[in-house]
């Protein structure tokens, strides 16, 4: 199961850097999802879901897949 990677103080450093550069907020995850491929339609319903629950989605295969 993918969880938030635990960072140290200089992973974190780095990581908070990167966001102020980029000016977007940023997730380390571990281990790192294989994102799932998925349809057009599939995203579709994914894009609304993300709107009603007002969150970020991920779509990622499972280790069985």
């Amino acid at each position: 199961m993918t969880e938030f990677k635990k960072l140290n103080k200089t992973e974190l450093a780095k990581l908070q850097t990167l966001e102020r550069e980029m000016g977007c907020c940023l997730v380390a995850l571990e281990p790192p999802p294989k994102l799932a491929s998925i349809s057009d339609v599939q995203l579709k319903k994914l894009q609304n879901t993300e709107k009603e629950l007002d969150a970020i989605i991920l779509a990622y295969r499972n280790k069985k897949s």
